[in-house]
C-alpha cells in the first residue's frame, strides 16, 4: 500500500471522495443495469450474425465494465487491497462489486460455451451495485441478514403450526368434505346419498352429479337444512 503522503494515493482519494465522481457512478450504475432490458435473448451471432443494436449494447455494456474496474483501482489505490483500516477486500461489499465486476469481464470473452453463457447470466447481479452507494439501503439489507436467523427460527415454528393442523384436519375430517356434490344455483351442498350410491358418504370417481349440480374438492361443512 502507497504511503498516505504520496501524490498518487492522494489524488485517488480525492477523486473517489468527490461527489461528481460518486454520481457518475451512480447513474453509470442504473445505466448497466438498464442495459439488461435491452437485451435480446434470441439476438445472438449464430442467430444473427450482423446485428447493429447487439454491437451498439455490448459495446455501451463494456464501456461501463472498464468504467467500474477503473473505479476499483481507484479504491485499491485509496485504501488498499487487503492490508489498511479500510483496505477494499474487508468490506463485504466490495468484494460483491468484485465479483460482478468478474462477471463483467466475461463481456470481453467469446460466449460460444454453454458453461460461459451459464456465467454471464449473473450479469442480473448488476443492480447489486446501487446497495453500496446508498447507506440506507445499505442499512437494510445489513440489518435483514442479521436477523436472517431469527427469521428462519419464524418460519420454522409457522410450518410446525401448519403440520399439526393438517395432521388434526385429517384426523378429524378424514377427506368426507372432499369431492361433494352442491348446487350450481345456490352453492347448498347436497346429502351424500345422491351420489352413485345411497349408502355413500363421498363421491366416488368418476364423479356422478345430478343435472344441475357440479363437484368441489373444497372442503366444506355439510350442515343440516
Amino acid at each position: 500500500m502507497l504511503p498516505l503522503n504520496a501524490k498518487l494515493r492522494r489524488l485517488c482519494i480525492l477523486i473517489i471522495e468527490s461527489s461528481f465522481w460518486k454520481l457518475l457512478i451512480i447513474m453509470c450504475v442504473f445505466a448497466s443495469s438498464f442495459l439488461l432490458t435491452l437485451t435480446d435473448p434470441l439476438s445472438t451471432p449464430q442467430l444473427q450474425p450482423v446485428s447493429p443494436f447487439r454491437d451498439r449494447v455490448e459495446l455501451a455494456s463494456k464501456s461501463f465494465t472498464i468504467l467500474f474496474l477503473f473505479e476499483a483501482v481507484l479504491e485499491i489505490i485509496a485504501h488498499g487491497l487487503i492490508f489498511g483500516k479500510n483496505a477494499y477486500l474487508l468490506s463485504f461489499w466490495n468484494i460483491l462489486d468484485a465479483f460482478i465486476l468478474s462477471v463483467g469481464m466475461l463481456e470481453f470473452v467469446s460466449s460460444s460455451g454453454a458453461n460461459l453463457l451459464a456465467l454471464r447470466a449473473l450479469r442480473v447481479l448488476r443492480p447489486l451495485r446501487a446497495i453500496k452507494r446508498f447507506v440506507w439501503l445499505k442499512s437494510c439489507v445489513e440489518v435483514l441478514l442479521q436477523s436472517f436467523s431469527d427469521v428462519l427460527n419464524t418460519l420454522f415454528i409457522v410450518s410446525f403450526i401448519c403440520l399439526v393442523a393438517s395432521i388434526a384436519g385429517v384426523q378429524l375430517f378424514a377427506g368426507v368434505f372432499r369431492n361433494r356434490c352442491y348446487s350450481i344455483e345456490d352453492g347448498v351442498i347436497m346429502n351424500g346419498f345422491i351420489c352413485q350410491s345411497a349408502a355413500a358418504s363421498y363421491m366416488p370417481s368418476p364423479a356422478q352429479c345430478p343435472s344441475g349440480y357440479g363437484e368441489t374438492s373444497i372442503p366444506t361443512l355439510d350442515l343440516p337444512h
